[in-house]
């Protein structure tokens, strides 16, 4: 038996210098689709708020 997850609807993006997020937000909104982000930050303050996300 083999493990297979449909993941069709799904979209993954690596976000550099991500900050707010607001690109990937835009995405999501533009295509309705579900986004697996891994997202990337070095800004104290923009890290914070991807967290309180």
């Amino acid at each position: 038996m083999t493990d297979c997850v449909d993941n069709t609807n799904d979209i993954t993006v690596l976000s550099l210098c991500t900050g707010y997020g607001g690109l990937e937000l835009g995405l999501h909104r533009a295509l309705g689709r579900s986004l697996r982000v891994v997202a990337v930050e070095i800004e104290a303050y923009a890290l914070a708020n991807l967290v309180a996300k």
